[in-house]
């Protein structure tokens, strides 16, 4: 199988997983955010652990402390970011910041192999499937402050910058992957203690259980970006949005409304677009930077 068939199998596992691991929770009619991020951090490491104790490599750099505590910032702003635009609003703005985000990093940063014109145009085509999915879902309200808009962009703009230590640290995806779990790790410990409440034991199970769908999503994307770069490969691990909202619509019958489910279709369709274009821009793998001493 050639690398880039690697990267795209990655790419998809990430974004099934990225759009499945909320599944165990989102039942619950409530749940305490920093409890929440503490149980998923425990399967987090969880997982970070095994993967080293398989592979006998317990390397833990500041790139991937980094990595995590990036992650785990912009876990906390998405959480404001939903509270003040909504879901629907909220996923959309951080997704598409997210995806230009990545991309522009790839090309701008690290000068990925791509044609320019047609990983423009799989960018864009892409926020506006993300955002075209945000519309169909999203309630009508009139009480939005450009402060969650900020929020939200904030949101993405961490979100797609993510991978960026990993890049930068010529670490292998499993070399790396312990230090960013000891970071999310370790955030999450400072935001429960900060937060001044009492742990939720009751989302251990159910978070714990997300965090290791999380992290093996987060394994494979590191495998997506070795594969295809970040301009291409974290772009199209959003496919999560759909699987996510597959969930919503088909699973969960949180979605009956016959235009609604059309317009999802349509954002969803913008989206693979999106992915066909990013696919056609690719000219190879990215260029490998030297290994951390």
């Amino acid at each position: 199988m050639s690398t880039i068939a690697i990267g795209w199998l990655s790419a998809l596992l990430a974004a099934v997983l990225w759009g499945s691991y909320l599944v165990p929770v989102r039942q619950r009619p409530a749940v305490d955010p920093n409890s929440f991020q503490m149980a998923m951090a425990i399967g987090i490491l969880g997982f970070g652990l095994l993967v080293s104790i398989a592979t006998g490599q317990w390397r833990i750099e500041g790139w991937g402390l980094l990595s995590g505590v990036i992650w785990a910032a912009g876990s906390a702003s998405s959480i404001r970011a939903v509270q003040g635009l909504g879901l629907a609003r909220g996923l959309a703005c951080w997704a598409s910041v997210s995806i230009l985000a990545s991309a522009a990093w790839g090309v701008i940063a690290f000068r990925e192999p791509v044609t320019i014109g047609w990983a423009i145009a799989g960018t864009l085509t892409m926020a506006a499937g993300v955002a075209a999915i945000g519309a169909s879902t999203a309630s009508p309200r009139t009480d939005l402050k450009p402060q969650d808009w900020l929020l939200a962009a904030m949101t993405g703009l961490l979100f797609g910058s993510q991978a960026v230590p990993f890049r930068l640290s010529g670490l292998g995806p499993t070399e790396f992957l312990l230090g960013m779990s000891v970071g999310i790790f370790g955030a999450a410990l400072v935001a429960i203690a900060l937060g001044r409440k009492r742990m939720d034991w009751s989302l251990l199970g159910p978070g714990s259980a997300a965090g290791v769908a999380w992290n093996v999503a987060n394994l494979s994307s590191c495998f997506t970006v070795v594969y295809l770069g970040m301009a291409v490969g974290m772009p199209a691990t959003q496919l999560a949005i759909v699987v996510n909202n597959a969930w919503a619509a088909f699973y969960f019958k949180e979605m009956r409304n016959p235009r609604v489910l059309k317009q999802l279709a349509g954002g969803s369709a913008l989206m693979l677009a999106g992915i066909i274009l990013l696919g056609i821009a690719l000219n190879g793998p990215p260029p490998t930077l030297p290994s951390t001493p």
